[in-house]
């Protein structure tokens, strides 16, 4: 059995400026990942979830979300190198108040093969 991880930042952001990073999971373990994340934002926005390379320095995926004044939820299954990261971002400016919180599963390691 798996326990999943929550990373958050923990408080909500107010008029978040564009391209702000809203949560980010630090650097994790290779492995095969499910990405949950639950979020709220009034007014609804878009916002950037993104896979990091390891050196923190490009995105392997980039996916691009709608959160709105309930509490949305979206699970992604992906494949993670060492030290690759899991963010996201608001795509623009916005104006009102946003909280995000990421779940993070670790189902296996490629050592331990796909679960």
């Amino acid at each position: 059995m798996r326990f999943p991880s929550l990373i958050t930042e923990g408080i909500p952001f107010i008029d978040p400026a564009a391209n702000t990073v809203l949560v980010d999971s630090g650097p994790l373990g290779a492995g095969y990942y499910t990405i949950d994340w639950i979020g709220t934002c009034e007014p609804p926005h878009l916002m950037l979830l993104q896979h990091r390379n390891a050196q923190h320095t490009d995105n392997q995926y980039q996916q691009m979300l709608v959160i709105g004044n309930t509490h949305e939820h979206f699970p992604v299954p992906l494949t993670l190198a060492m030290n690759e990261r899991i963010r996201l971002l608001a795509r623009g400016n916005i104006t009102g108040d946003v909280q995000v919180t990421l779940i993070v599963t670790r189902w296996s390691s490629p050592e331990e093969g796909a679960a």
